[in-house]
């Protein structure tokens, strides 16, 4: 996937963050170091991903001095 692209997937809520990065997996739709924010927020793997709740994939960004 790239920049903005978006994608559906058949999930029964709730969820944990952990089930959703294993789905993320199997469609090789995961990048190693990402984390999920849950409306606006980080989430850890344990929080629980209630109906209607904004989900980003934040992917690792790197930075450094010019």
């Amino acid at each position: 996937m790239r920049h903005g692209d978006s994608l559906s997937l058949d999930l029964q809520p709730p969820i944990t963050v952990k089930e959703l990065i294993s789905e993320l997996q199997k469609k090789n739709c995961w990048i190693e170091g990402s984390r999920i924010a849950l409306d606006q927020r980080f989430a850890k793997e344990t929080d629980v991903i209630e109906s209607g709740a904004e989900i980003a994939v934040i992917p690792p960004v790197s930075g450094g001095n010019l």
